[in-house]
């Protein structure tokens, strides 16, 4: 069980639209909140193939966020096109390649990315919904292809701006497993959800 603490924000360029905090238990209510978020703005794409892209790789836990939720969603069948399982990941190597074949077997697709990140040590377990492109790899300083019209992004453990590798690879697993699950959760409930939401 999970519990949500709500932060919505719209504020300037690659605005936050709504953030959550991971806790002890669920709170349906906030789950359906940001189901309906999702569902208005994948609505408004009704002419664009959605395209899921789960960045990251199995390689280390931090990173593994991405293929994590990728895999979830094939797994549930979601109605939405889906890039990077934890047998096919999408990472630093490859993420170029991908996103042009993407574009390549899409005319003008809506992409929806989704990747771990690093943060302050109090904002580890946020999941923040947010409207532009995604930085893959910002945290490494690598140099790497802005991806989306929109973005999650989930902090898995603290920046250590000496060592971030390290980081990634000391994150707890059941941290980023749940992380996955709720992110999945919320892309599955969009393609549940019948009637538009206000």
């Amino acid at each position: 069980m999970f519990l949500f603490w709500n932060r919505k924000k719209r504020e300037g360029n690659g605005k936050r639209i709504y953030g959550i905090k991971w806790g002890e238990h669920i709170d349906k209510q906030q789950m359906e909140i940001i189901a309906c978020e999702l569902q208005n703005i994948f609505q408004k794409t009704a002419s664009r193939e959605i395209v899921i892209l789960c960045i990251g790789s199995d390689l280390s836990i931090g990173d593994s966020l991405g293929p994590l939720v990728g895999t979830i969603l094939e797994e549930k069948q979601v109605p939405y096109h889906v890039y990077g399982t934890l047998k096919e990941p999408v990472h630093a190597q490859n993420i170029t390649n991908i996103v042009n074949k993407i574009h390549k077997r899409f005319k003008d697709p809506f992409i929806f990315s989704i990747d771990a990140s690093l943060g302050k040590n109090s904002e580890i377990g946020y999941i923040s919904l947010e409207e532009g492109p995604l930085t893959p790899g910002k945290a490494l300083k690598r140099n790497l292809p802005n991806v989306g019209d929109y973005h999650i992004k989930a902090i898995v453990n603290e920046i250590d701006p000496s060592s971030p590798t390290k980081f990634l690879k000391e994150t707890r697993l059941y941290m980023v497993m749940n992380l996955s699950k709720i992110i999945a959760e919320m892309i599955v409930q969009t393609a549940a959800l019948k009637s538009p939401c206000k």
